[in-house]
């Protein structure tokens, strides 16, 4: 995602590859609802190279777009910081448990730690998500996401 300056303002704007991967997503019929990408984690962001550039434009949407696209921004960066702040509480009580653990003694248990820890992380941003989204959008209606979907899929033409 790109920007420039525009008075006060930042106006953002796509890129020519990320214009073509969008036109192409909207002539398969593949362009993901909004609902579906606010949710995605990592890991499913990055399966698919189309879902970075479908990203990409759904921020764009959310910071430029119409009131209705600012507002489910607004409410869902309220729904984060309580939740990250929480996040954060409990890494730390992890950490501290973890230095006082004892440590790997051979190269296939600490294969087995990377492992287990790099699960545990996918687990928790997983929650982590799940939680932000049903805080911040918990009592949308179908009606309320088809008419923010709606913006969004005018946004992208």
């Amino acid at each position: 995602m790109k920007s420039r300056a525009k008075g006060k303002n930042l106006e953002f704007f796509s890129d020519s590859w990320e214009r073509v991967d969008i036109n192409e997503q909207i002539r398969a019929g593949k362009i993901s609802p909004l609902r579906d990408l606010i949710q995605l984690d990592t890991d499913e962001i990055w399966k698919e190279s189309n879902k970075r550039e479908e990203c990409a434009a759904a921020v764009r949407f959310f910071l430029s777009g119409p009131k209705k696209s600012k507002d489910a921004l607004r409410t869902y960066l309220q729904a984060l910081l309580p939740l990250a702040k929480k996040r954060d509480e409990e890494r730390r009580a992890a950490q501290e448990a973890n230095a006082k653990a004892e440590k790997p003694k051979t190269e296939e248990e600490e294969d087995a730690a990377f492992r287990a820890a790099s699960e545990n992380r996918n687990d928790e941003e997983k929650r982590f998500l799940g939680e932000a989204f049903t805080k911040a959008f918990g009592t949308w209606s179908d009606a309320d996401w088809k008419s923010l979907d709606a913006a969004y899929q005018k946004s992208l033409k």
